[in-house]
């Protein structure tokens, strides 16, 4: 068996594996993947994609005593080449994937394993995010403020929607209202009003909806908003 056969076959046999790293990856924030990343990401799910489909129908059934009980043909076919491919296995684990790809994207996005980890103390890591996902992936985000001190502009609106910010940092409000940041005049009202950050400097965000922790005295904050 030459390169190209043997790439061809891996790539069959963990096709499982890549649409289920690929929903992972649509549901989910994450940093930007390198090609390894990819790779490595793709055998692991697969893997496990393989692991359920032999605990349902090869563990369970043989548990159970049935008679008809399916082969397992993975480990055969990774351990030799000359094996032939099982499209019904590959097919049936293709399907379980894609529950399996919604399950682990609500484990990531749930954030359980760092917040598991903090309760037992052994990290403080809250996630693997950037500051601008974990800033806007947050129940909190509602309403917020952008001042844009080079053009002397402001907006105030509610987030309707914003990038991932692993290649563009853009943002998409409703109900706008745009001033002038210099003296806080209205210049227009529009329902809606895309930003995009690339290339802008002296760009604030105030997330504006936000409680104050137990942190600051509310004293000060009603001084403050008295003035």
């Amino acid at each position: 068996m030459n390169l190209s056969e043997f790439a061809f076959r891996i790539i069959f046999l963990f096709i499982p594996g890549l649409i289920a790293f690929n929903i992972v990856s649509n549901l989910t924030f994450h940093k930007e993947y390198k090609t390894a990343d990819i790779l490595l990401g793709s055998l692991t799910y697969g893997f496990i994609c393989y692991l359920i489909y032999f605990f349902i129908f090869i563990f369970i059934s043989s548990e159970l005593g049935f008679s008809n009980q399916p082969t397992f043909y993975f480990a055969e076919n990774l351990e030799n080449i000359k094996t032939q491919l099982d499209f019904k296995e590959i097919t049936i684990t293709t399907l379980l994937a894609i529950p399996i790809g919604v399950v682990f994207s609500a484990f990531v996005n749930s954030k359980w394993l760092y917040k598991f980890a903090n309760k037992i103390n052994i990290s403080n890591k809250l996630d693997d995010l950037g500051v601008w996902n974990r800033a806007f992936d947050s129940e909190l985000n509602h309403w917020i403020v952008i001042r844009d001190e080079q053009a002397d502009t402001m907006y105030q609106g509610w987030v309707d929607s914003f990038s991932d910010g692993s290649d563009e940092k853009e943002i998409l409000l409703r109900d706008v209202k745009v001033f002038r940041e210099s003296n806080a005049e209205l210049l227009y009202l529009v329902p809606g009003l895309y930003i995009s950050f690339n290339n802008k400097e002296n760009i604030k965000i105030e997330f504006r909806s936000w409680p104050f922790t137990d942190n600051i005295s509310m004293d000060s904050v009603n001084e403050q908003l008295s003035n």
